[in-house]
């Protein structure tokens, strides 16, 4: 497990060689608070992230919130600086944007140990009812589920006037199936307390990817709210 991306192209962080995958399993509540607290296996409302090793020869990274750098088992902005980092980009016009300043890459994370853990994208935290909640934990759960495939779901935040809520969208060979959706509910209810606004079965190879082959959360949102998966 290693993090990188085009911008710093493409290395920032490796394990090193024969330590083999290792894990931390925190508990969500708390991570949606910004703060890591380690529980035991089997724990419920529990998440399992993994260690993505250290930051490579040249490359400075820091975990910052607010601007201000924070300490191990803080959770907060990936920033980076170093060599290969990219000064701008590319313009579909033909133009270069420089950046100024570290690159802030989007990606929420906190050290452990001098190694990088990745939390999920500060663009897709959802905030409902004053709690932060990480998609990427709430469709693993979904995933678990039986009757959902695995890895194709989508959760993210919909707002109905003042009130935010959580929708989740997951394949199904039984798109009409009332037990799975019930599944669903009670799996997102004991990971992390939340009650889920509404749950969407679709086809299979309904839900929309991004060209990298992820999922597209934000399309996925959309063609909800146009009532494309009802």
């Amino acid at each position: 497990a290693v993090y990188g991306l085009a911008e710093a192209p493409l290395a920032v962080t490796f394990p090193k060689g024969g330590e083999g995958l290792k894990w931390d399993r925190v508990d969500c509540r708390a991570l949606g608070n910004g703060e890591v607290k380690s529980v035991k296996e089997g724990a419920d409302g529990s998440r399992m992230l993994a260690r993505l090793g250290k930051p490579l020869a040249g490359i400075s990274l820091a975990i910052r919130n607010d601007g201000h750098a924070v300490g191990e088992n803080e959770v907060g902005s990936i920033v980076l600086e170093g060599a290969s980092i990219t000064p701008g980009y590319l313009c579909r016009n033909g133009r270069i944007t420089e950046r100024d300043g570290p690159l802030v890459t989007g990606d929420l994370g906190y050290m452990k140990e001098g190694e990088l853990v990745v939390c999920g994208r500060s663009d897709d935290v959802m905030i409902v009812g004053g709690r932060n909640f990480y998609p990427d934990e709430l469709e693993s759960a979904v995933s678990s589920v039986d009757g959902v495939w695995r890895g194709h779901t989508a959760a993210f935040q919909v707002d109905r006037g003042k009130r935010a809520e959580i929708v989740i969208v997951a394949e199904s060979d039984d798109p009409k199936s009332p037990a799975t959706k019930l599944n669903i509910r009670n799996a997102i209810q004991t990971l992390c307390d939340v009650t889920v606004s509404e749950v969407c079965l679709i086809d299979r190879k309904a839900l929309p990817k991004t060209s990298s082959g992820k999922t597209s959360r934000r399309l996925a949102r959309h063609l909800y709210e146009s009532g494309r998966f009802e």
